[in-house]
């Protein structure tokens, strides 16, 4: 017969253990969905960016992130249904009423026939333009790819490494504070 006992001392430093784990499971929760949500924006931007030719600041500028906080372990990204600005995409004038763009990373540079690139708004925009009608005004901007489009076509794979992420996140901050 083999008898186990656990000494008092023993037992009071695994219930203060215990303790400190628990009240830090909110803690460990809000700051693994925290860093999913940074390592997803990463992992989105290099991913739409391999197809789109978007500077990565430009693609981070239409995403919203959510933050968790204490008491809510919850975090979103919500995805601006926006297009990206032709300008930002190597846009170029060729010739008088001729510009060229490269939207897409494969292939060619797509021509805009009648298009002129200009800055707007006391300088502070600078797009690709095309008049509509004959007259001077009005002037209307063109755009590349749309960012919603691009999120739609990876969302299965965005949300599988989310989940891989996040439990990867979870156990490592679980580990972080049990060993604090």
């Amino acid at each position: 017969m083999i008898a186990v006992k656990v000494d008092r001392m023993v037992s009071k430093a695994i219930r203060r253990k215990l303790k400190s784990v628990a009240k830090n499971l909110d803690r460990a929760k809000v700051t693994a969905t925290n860093r999913t949500l940074t390592g997803l924006v990463t992992y989105s931007s290099k991913t739409i960016r391999k197809d789109i030719n978007v500077k990565a600041g430009d693609f981070k500028k239409k995403l919203k992130i959510h933050r968790a906080r204490r008491g809510s372990a919850f975090g979103a990204i919500d995805v601006s249904g926006a297009h990206f600005p032709l300008a930002a995409m190597g846009a170029r004038t060729l010739k008088s009423g001729m510009v060229t763009a490269k939207p897409k990373k494969r292939g060619g540079r797509v021509r805009y026939k009648g298009a002129f690139i200009r800055n707007v708004g006391s300088g502070r925009h600078r797009g690709v333009f095309r008049r509509v009608g004959r007259s001077h005004l009005p002037i209307k901007e063109l755009w590349g790819p749309s960012m919603m489009n691009a999120w739609k076509y990876n969302e299965r794979d965005f949300s599988r490494f989310a989940t891989d992420r996040l439990s990867r996140e979870l156990v490592h901050q679980i580990q972080y504070y049990r060993n604090k």
